[in-house]
């Protein structure tokens, strides 16, 4: 459960970031922008906000 929680607070943070934000730097940014892109997102967090 507690990777659970990490990956989808990665993943949160990378989807805010990733409007108008720089281009992901670091590889768990790449892999998180790979296999949580942003359609996925939306679909996984429909209420999420993003700044």
């Amino acid at each position: 459960m507690a990777a659970n929680i990490l990956v989808s607070a990665a993943a949160l943070i990378r989807y805010g970031a990733r409007d108008g934000g720089p281009a992901a730097s670091s590889g768990w940014e790449h892999i998180i922008d790979t296999h949580f892109d942003d359609a996925t997102m939306k679909q996984l967090y429909p209420n999420s906000k993003m700044r």
